[in-house]
């Protein structure tokens, strides 16, 4: 992992992606983009998708959102959802306003990833340490000021990686 010790502020992003590393493994990559106020979530897929298909996920993708939202009251959480295929696996990205974000749709983000994809998803295997981190919701909160810097987590093996 790298990080920037002299800048009190990246603790709390770094903590941040490492802690939606450690606790969702079928999270591929996390990019954070201050600057832009958007955090991305990827995910890979061994399986590629027809068009067809893939538009029956999607649109059930949104449908499940726009039900949280009305659950919970939420009219801002939205998410931008892009599929990129590679040979045999797919990459599905899935993109929201960082202050549209709280650890529940998080939450929720998994839970229909998992749904849509069951078996087919890539996880990795990080062995879940003592690690003493503060929660996803109050590592949001602590961030959402923070602009001009773009962060990218990523899991290799049993390594978790950050760069700024």
């Amino acid at each position: 992992m790298l990080i920037n010790s002299s800048n009190y502020n990246n603790s709390y992003t770094v903590d941040l992606l490492t802690k939606i590393l450690m606790k969702y493994p079928v999270i591929n990559t996390v990019n954070l983009d201050l600057y832009s106020n958007t955090l991305e979530l990827s995910f890979l897929i061994k399986i590629k998708t027809t068009d067809n298909d893939w538009n029956k996920i999607k649109n059930r993708i949104h449908q499940k959102i726009r039900i949280f939202n009305k659950l919970e009251k939420n009219n801002e959480f939205h998410l931008k959802i892009i599929k990129e295929d590679h040979n045999t696996l797919t990459n599905l990205k899935l993109i929201s306003k960082l202050n549209q974000l709280s650890a529940s749709e998080i939450d929720f983000i998994i839970k229909i990833i998992k749904q849509n994809f069951s078996t087919d998803i890539l996880t990795g295997k990080i062995e879940k340490n003592k690690f003493k981190l503060n929660s996803i919701e109050e590592l949001l909160e602590l961030i959402k000021t923070e602009r001009d810097v773009n962060y990218f987590g990523f899991r290799d093996e049993n390594k978790i990686f950050i760069y700024e």
